[in-house]
């Protein structure tokens, strides 16, 4: 990756009232620096890898953590000695393997049966989820719904709470796999005092975390040596991890570990599990941006100029197209940097984040829970009509 003292940018159009921050023509106030707690600065139009890489992962469902092993516990087992409990779920999606082989590596290395021997770690439990075993046997980003968007505070259970239609319990919902995960994993999350998601991406992308919305998260993310650290992201996908723990108000933070079949990616992996098992600085995050939406993929998505993760894009570049929208292009007078741009769009899920550049002292705006309420209804509506019309189609046969 290289590190240099600025970064690229092209001239811009003038643009007219923008839809993102109305502000009126010719106050256009393009960005051309990261903000970073160490001052430092990213080129992002170069290369994210050399010709050479990535190095293929050997995959090979082996190890102590496997879909037929999924839950593994370090550290104190006495209830009554823990002080703090640290939750770790990898897999979320099945195709994401770098944090199951991380953890399996860090096992065969010593490492979990070494940091259990200081004394600063007597009182501390890890432990380790697999999140879609099934997933992984199949090597498939998920079976019938993607898992790590049915995270649904209305629809899932809490302790001591009441829910009248639990998503597990809906006649229709609970045949879908991950259906039948989500309620397990959202327990282990209520269960620990903090917590991290593994992930990797399917298009070249550096390092960067993804901490829910509380001040905890965003400075726990912050101490973590990953290139970015993108704040309030949580709050443009409903139903994720994430999210589950935010309402829960835990401390938590995704990290997207990089490209899914770069052997460097489990490098970083097992770095972040590290750095969160032993409360041990490893570096700190060099580049701070926040996201306020993202892009769909709707009918006939087409990429025109394919980006580049963490590009940055000007006022009405031309990105994408489909049937729907037509053109596809920036709307952010200031111009923006591209954030996990899919490598293998998926009707409905996002083709990529909009980041900006993180201000300071600007105050942001509170999430309007009927408006994510309504947001929840109606994707349980949709994943249940859906359902509905795959299992007609099979009787039909």
């Amino acid at each position: 990756m290289t590190i240099t003292t600025e970064i690229e940018t092209e001239e811009t159009q003038e643009p007219p009232e923008c839809t993102y921050c109305m502000e009126p023509k010719g106050q256009n106030n393009n960005t051309n620096s990261l903000a970073s707690p160490n001052a430092t600065k990213i080129k992002v139009q170069e290369p994210l890898h050399d010709e050479t890489s990535p190095i293929p992962i050997d995959f090979k469902i082996s190890g102590e953590l496997t879909p037929d092993s999924t839950k593994l516990i370090f550290g104190c087992r006495e209830d009554s000695k823990v002080k703090v409990k640290k939750l770790i779920t990898v897999c979320m999606h099945g195709d994401e393997v770098c944090g199951m082989l991380a953890v399996n590596e860090l096992i065969q290395e010593g490492y979990f049966e070494k940091i259990f021997t200081s004394e600063a770690m007597m009182t501390t439990r890890v432990t380790v989820l697999l999140a879609n075993p099934k997933g992984v046997e199949c090597k498939k980003r998920f079976i019938d719904v993607n898992l790590n968007r049915i995270f649904m505070e209305n629809k899932l259970r809490r302790r001591g709470s009441y829910i009248s239609e639990p998503m597990d319990q809906d006649a229709i919902l609970r045949t879908q796999y991950e259906v039948t995960r989500v309620q397990k994993i959202a327990d282990e999350i209520a269960d620990c005092d903090m917590y991290i998601d593994i992930h990797s991406t399917s298009a070249k992308s550096y390092p960067f975390a993804l901490p829910s919305t509380d001040p905890e998260s965003e400075s726990l993310a912050a101490t973590f040596n990953v290139d970015f650290v993108i704040e309030k992201l949580v709050r443009s996908v409903c139903g994720t991890s994430i999210g589950w723990a935010n309402a829960l108000k835990k401390p938590a933070v995704c990290f997207e570990c990089g490209q899914h079949q770069d052997r460097q990616t489990v490098e970083v992996a097992k770095a972040v599990i590290r750095r969160f098992v032993s409360g041990e600085l490893e570096g700190t995050a060099k580049a701070v941006l926040t996201c306020s939406n993202n892009e769909v993929i709707r009918k006939g998505f087409k990429y025109v100029n394919r980006p580049q993760a963490f590009q940055k894009v000007n006022y009405n570049d031309l990105l994408a197209i489909d049937e729907e929208v037509g053109e596809i292009r920036c709307m952010n007078c200031k111009g923006a940097y591209i954030i996990m741009p899919t490598a293998n769009p998926i009707l409905g899920e996002e083709a990529w984040f909009w980041g900006e550049v993180k201000e300071l002292g600007t105050v942001e705006p509170k999430q309007d829970k009927q408006q994510q309420d309504a947001n929840n209804r109606k994707k349980i509506n949709n994943l249940r009509k859906s359902f509905s019309s795959s299992l007609n189609r099979q009787e039909q046969k």
